[in-house]
């Protein structure tokens, strides 16, 4: 179940998982919880590329994003994005989904080119709005195995990596909404 907007947890900056547990049984379970619950929620339609820890209840420095979020990255007007979605929905469901683990993750540079989208979340349901975030990004982080990596994303996949990195920081995309464009 994700934890919605009104629970005080999703408020608070989560910890960093120390580098010696990454591999430990607790921390590979809370990513699979992560993983089962995105895969529901993208079954029921709700529209769901990515998921905090803190959306499940556990503070830690953790997200995911579905790896199909590539396949859609490039497609940003409404229209496209739109069907872009709905295809991946419809697939979803028949190939087992496959994901970018993220923990401990720093944003290292941002483009100043911004980019404005209309945004959703799991934990906010029900409410949209427009975001202005960075067309680009790069992101530092291990993965589920406690290898360090780099990765760039663009338009969608980097208003996801910030998305999520804002849940980790106690920040939901309603505090971002745009006002008045």
């Amino acid at each position: 179940m994700i934890i919605q907007h009104s629970n005080k947890i999703l408020r608070q900056k989560s910890a960093e998982v120390p580098a010696r547990e990454i591999g430990e049984l607790k921390i590979q379970n809370i990513i699979k919880r992560m993983k089962e619950a995105l895969i529901l929620n993208i079954k029921e339609n709700k529209g769901g590329i990515a998921l905090a820890a803190p959306q499940i209840g556990y503070n830690l420095r953790i997200f995911i994003i579905l790896k199909d979020v590539l396949k859609i990255s490039e497609k940003t007007n409404h229209p496209a994005r739109t069907a872009a979605f709905k295809e991946f929905q419809e697939t979803a469901g028949r190939n087992e989904p496959q994901f970018f683990i993220f923990i401990n993750p720093k944003i290292i540079k941002k483009s100043k080119k911004k980019q404005i989208l209309e945004e959703g979340c799991l934990s906010v349901e029900g409410i949209f709005g427009k975001i202005k975030r960075p067309e680009k990004i790069t992101v530092e982080a291990f993965d589920e195995n406690g290898k360090k990596f780099q990765m760039s994303g663009a338009k969608i996949m980097a208003e996801a990596i910030e998305h999520e990195t804002d849940h980790l920081d106690g920040i939901l995309f309603i505090d971002k909404i745009m006002k008045n464009l």
